[in-house]
């Protein structure tokens, strides 16, 4: 079926992106309001900048798809979605008309290549698109007939993203096969492709929704996420962020090993690490702790950068502070958390090396993809040059 969206609706490019993500060959239409035999859902914040579908039937699992708990969420943001979640329970979705939209059936799609994976059927989902930045791309909620959640499904839309969901999926059953007490991580359920893009479904895990008293990684966690690869001693010239560098074709690239050249052989404890062990991607559930969003998870990193990493994206995300102001706050705080990590000086020395080097590889290859950088790397660089 041809896609017919008016000029009216192309002042919704969230959902011009989503469209096409999820129905490659069947293009639906969709439109603001409900329509008779089209599948509605409420948009959040708004139809103009929406970053979730609620699906408004049934009101079951729309109140299960507000339900975005995390460790780094406030105690305001819980009552929040608390309130969310008991309003939608009741069927209240059915009274914000100006954000109801509503897509037409289509005969194909994402859904379906899903239910065959999985083996199950999907009674309805909703669709978590982000906010648009580098990493952006569809997360469907999917939920069976009585609007109970089966699991998430994480798709990619361009050769970018395409590398994280692979990624991600190959460390999550990893993780899941680790047998690490200290390690817990969703339950794998199905990876495939859908229109040559990857596809990774992943079974929920419910985070209470009291605080828990400790954000911070433990370190008997952020051991057992490292020893997933096996670690090595060698130097910071080995691993991944400086082999990277070094290879590098551009002149950043190559600026910055040349500062680090002293530090290079520096030994370091090698193996493997999350990349993104923030509170935003751990959850206190009742079985204990569940790392999530594995995206850039890699081997090739010492132990303990998950611990540094999380202070600096803490300070960035959660406290306000700019890049360098939050790399100068990680770093002052670093030394006690070495200590807690039983690391030596000479290790926790490798791990701010190879976190800043990371962080020059990273803005460089959000450069490359032509997305927009974190200002890390260019902070980091500051570091270096030091």
């Amino acid at each position: 079926m041809a896609s017919t969206i008016t000029s009216q609706e192309r002042a919704h490019p969230d959902l011009e992106w989503l469209i096409p993500a999820l129905w490659p060959e069947a293009s639906p239409e969709y439109c603001v309001g409900t329509r008779p035999g089209w599948t509605a859902f409420v948009a959040n914040p708004s139809v103009e900048e929406c970053h979730l579908l609620v699906p408004l039937l049934p009101s079951r699992a729309a109140s299960q798809a507000v339900r975005r708990y995390h460790d780094g969420a406030s105690l305001r943001s819980r009552l929040t979605m608390s309130a969310t979640e008991t309003a939608l329970r009741l069927g209240v979705g059915r009274l914000l008309t100006p954000r109801i939209v509503s897509i037409e059936q289509a005969d194909s799609g994402i859904v379906d290549a899903i239910e065959a994976g999985i083996g199950r059927s999907i009674g309805s989902f909703g669709v978590t698109l982000g906010p648009r930045r580098a990493n952006r791309k569809p997360v469907l909620q999917l939920f069976d007939a009585a609007g109970d959640t089966v699991g998430f499904a994480k798709i990619a839309v361009d050769d970018f993203t395409s590398e994280m969901v692979a990624r991600e999926s190959t460390w999550i059953a990893r993780a899941a096969a680790s047998g690490d007490p200290a390690l817990r991580v969703p339950e794998p359920l199905w990876v495939g492709d859908f229109d040559s893009r990857p596809i990774s479904v992943i079974g929920a895990s419910w985070a209470l929704r009291r605080r828990p008293r400790e954000t911070r990684p433990s370190p008997s966690l952020v051991r057992a996420i490292h020893r997933l690869s096996a670690p090595r001693r060698t130097s910071v010239g080995d691993s991944s962020p400086a082999l990277a560098l070094r290879g590098g074709p551009c002149a950043t690239a190559r600026l910055a090993i040349e500062l680090a050249s002293e530090r290079l052989a520096h030994p370091a404890l090698i193996g493997a690490w999350h990349g993104d062990l923030t509170p935003w991607n751990l959850l206190s559930t009742r079985d204990g702790r569940v790392a999530i969003d594995w995206e850039t998870a890699e081997d090739g990193h010492p132990l303990g950068a998950d611990a540094l990493h999380h202070e600096v994206a803490v300070a960035m995300q959660l406290h306000g502070q700019g890049p360098a102001e939050a790399l100068g706050i990680a770093l002052q705080g670093w030394p006690s958390q070495a200590i807690a990590l039983g690391l030596t000086s000479a290790d926790a020395r490798a791990v701010v090396d190879v976190l800043l080097l990371e962080y020059v590889r990273r803005d460089l290859d959000l450069a490359d993809a032509g997305r927009t950088e974190s200002g890390l790397g260019a902070a980091a660089m500051r570091v270096l040059e030091q």
